[in-house]
């Protein structure tokens, strides 16, 4: 029994991790500008980004937001931490 909890807590934490550092990697993405510039009207805004949600429109994906610097931190460390459970799993 106690062989059977274990696989269930690494199976929720594969689950978890991935997860959660996606999803923080794109709020980052939304905070972050990256050194983009957008026009408004007649106006250039360098703090106004329309907000992206990539479940929706697909407009940012995964591989471009965790390739930066303030999400690779994050992304990185992660999947090498799931990498280590899938081969405990």
């Amino acid at each position: 029994m106690e062989r059977i909890n274990k696989v269930r807590l690494i199976s929720i934490f594969i689950f978890l991790v991935p997860f959660l550092s996606v999803n923080i990697c794109l709020i980052l993405g939304q905070i972050f500008t990256y050194g983009e510039v957008f026009k408004i009207g007649d106006a250039i805004s360098e703090d106004w980004r329309p907000w992206l949600i990539p479940y929706f429109d697909g407009s940012v994906s995964i591989s471009r937001v965790a390739r930066v610097f303030p999400s690779n931190l994050i992304f990185k460390p992660a999947m090498f931490i799931t990498s280590f459970l899938l081969i405990n799993y």
